[in-house]
């Protein structure tokens, strides 16, 4: 027998692994779960660089004017 032949046979056999192969809706969680953190993520960076844009009012780094205050 060939060992890749034996290697997919024990993979088959995990759990997690025929959870993944055989649901799509568990994919399409875990894909949902991905993509939110990587959209906090770049949300966590804008507040983060707004907020240091405000603390530090005339420095070159700044995004833009505040009209706001």
């Amino acid at each position: 027998m060939h060992r890749w032949l034996e290697i997919e046979r024990r993979r088959r056999a995990w759990a997690s692994y025929r959870l993944i192969d055989r649901s799509f809706g568990f994919r399409l969680v875990m894909a949902s779960v991905a993509a939110l953190a990587v959209l906090s993520l770049a949300m966590l960076g804008l507040v983060n660089r707004f907020e240091n844009c405000n603390r530090k009012p005339y420095a070159a780094e700044r995004l833009s004017r505040n009209y706001w205050k």
